[in-house]
């Protein structure tokens, strides 16, 4: 409350006295020049700046340049799998053969070479027999036409280029949607029940493929379990 003097000071109004209009009028001209001149240079610099950065990008000043020592690298895939399989990631564990293992697996699916045999050498004629014989006895329908399926669609075939590499059965769902529905049970007690296989967490152990087989035949047509009230073999799920 005080105004300019003609010397340039500031003096205070005495107390007990009002302003006079003229003077209130002429405060608070000075009061909104001075608001408006501050806000004035603020848009003028704020419009500089935005200018200079569409013209020449960010300033050197707002940019934070770490070391290379320093620097982070991350890579990221889908790890939105809802099964267990452990070649579905990559993690970090300090045992050695644990890298060797996850090497050895995309080496050969890379590039099998002469590994790369066919279906009929790894699910032989007597596995592919059993497997009627099992399908029969579930009293399923089509199961000659399966066979006959099998001898001219898969039999004939690389087990890695032309099997699991063939994206047909990918988007057909023939291979994923069947694992998905046996590879883990979750019984109504709590308890898991995994399918035989290295795609899980399968606690057995296969010291042949045809020590696995046997297992696998077991789970999928001998095992009963339950499904809300009702029990079922595996095979029918």
């Amino acid at each position: 409350a005080s105004l300019p003097s003609t010397g340039g000071m500031r003096q205070r109004r005495p107390a007990g006295k009002s302003m006079s209009p003229v003077m209130s009028g002429i405060e608070c001209v000075r009061q909104r020049s001075s608001v408006s001149l501050y806000g004035g240079i603020a848009t003028g610099l704020a419009l500089c700046v935005i200018a200079y950065l569409i013209v020449y990008g960010d300033p050197p000043e707002f940019k934070i340049v770490l070391p290379m020592e320093t620097t982070v690298r991350v890579a990221t895939w889908n790890i939105a799998a809802i099964n267990n399989n452990p070649f579905e990631f990559w993690i970090t564990n300090k045992d050695p053969h644990y890298d060797i293992l996850m090497s050895s697996v995309q080496r050969f699916i890379n590039d099998p070479g002469a590994m790369d045999v066919e279906v009929a050498e790894v699910f032989t004629p007597k596995m592919l027999n059993e497997l009627r014989f099992e399908m029969q006895k579930m009293g399923w329908q089509g199961v000659d036409e399966a066979i006959t399926t099998f001898h001219k669609e898969f039999k004939p075939r690389k087990i890695v280029s032309d099997f699991l590499k063939d994206p047909t059965l990918g988007a057909k769902r023939l291979i994923s949607m069947p694992d998905r529905i046996t590879n883990t049970l979750n019984l109504p007690n709590g308890q898991k029940l995994h399918r035989p296989t290295v795609i899980n967490c399968y606690a057995g152990y296969f010291d042949s493929v045809e020590s696995w087989w046997r297992q696998w035949k077991k789970f999928m047509f001998e095992t009963n379990v339950n499904v809300g009230s009702e029990e079922r073999k595996v095979a029918q799920l």
